[in-house]
């Protein structure tokens, strides 16, 4: 049967830096205060939250580090968590993933493109991993001509460019130090052209919503432990697990926020528009 045309609106949800293990049991061990967090576990908390505060939901995008253990058993799981969503679910790498192994994992509605139609939008996917022993990320002379012919390829269209590690600093000396090495070389290529409305990325464990030179950047918190802003060092934030939701209208407007899993009710929403 034909699928229903897309709607004017997009509403889709952002999750990032999952961090799932091969064995889930095991839990994670990057600090005392987590030493044992089941991140399936959160995840679920995750799903269950969208499933209670998302009225309608036209696609997921996930930011990378689906895996912490990056094995095909990791991602078979993931698969089966988010097929079940029932909506595409497009993917890229972070730094903890093996970006061959995720590709192998596709199926369903679960896909590793690089790139895609929804609706009037189009979101371009960009692989900046340097392999799992290389925190920092870069796209190199390979990926930023794949990034240019795909703009060219669609240049009235308003766009979203994904990948997993931010192309601006985020004030933290420890992040910036594993950000994105030719982030500038990034955003001097969107700016000129305009129909980029967002780049949306992962890796810092943090919400992140800034425009530099014209671009917008956005990062969603973890869906497991997020980071303390603006900390010197590598220290944690006592933050509840979160995802980031986007409304795509086709004016190139975008709301977002971010919505905290079992935060108050009163806890702020970071929500803001752009265009």
């Amino acid at each position: 049967m034909p699928r229903p045309a897309m709607p004017d609106t997009l509403h889709l949800i952002q999750l990032s830096d999952l961090h799932l293990l091969e064995d889930a049991a095991q839990g994670v061990d990057w600090c005392d205060a987590c030493r044992g967090l089941d991140t399936d576990a959160t995840l679920q908390a995750v799903l269950d939250e969208m499933q209670l505060s998302e009225p309608r939901i036209d696609a997921l995008v996930v930011t990378g580090d689906i895996a912490q253990t990056p094995t095909p058993a990791t991602y078979r799981r993931f698969r089966e968590w988010l097929a079940g969503e029932g909506v595409p679910v497009y993917c890229l790498p972070g730094n903890h993933d093996d970006p061959a192994l995720l590709c192998a994992a596709e199926g369903g509605p679960v896909r590793a493109p690089a790139s895609c139609t929804l609706g009037d939008w189009r979101l371009i996917f960009l692989d900046s991993t340097c392999g799992t022993d290389r925190p920092h990320g870069e796209l190199g002379k390979a990926g930023l001509a794949q990034l240019a012919a795909e703009l060219h390829a669609a240049p009235e269209r308003p766009t979203l460019v994904l990948l997993h590690h931010p192309p601006v600093p985020v004030g933290s000396p420890w992040l910036d130090a594993i950000g994105l090495r030719d982030g500038a070389a990034l955003l001097a290529l969107l700016r000129d052209h305009r129909q980029v409305r967002a780049v949306l990325c992962g890796h810092v464990h943090q919400a992140l919503d800034c425009t530099v030179d014209g671009v917008r950047v956005l990062a969603a918190p973890s869906t497991c432990l997020q980071f303390e802003p603006g900390a010197a060092e590598p220290r944690y934030a006592t933050l509840p697990p979160a995802y980031g939701g986007l409304t795509l209208h086709a004016d190139g407007g975008i709301d977002t926020g971010i919505r905290w899993v079992g935060a108050p009710a009163d806890a702020p929403a970071l929500a803001a528009r752009g265009s």
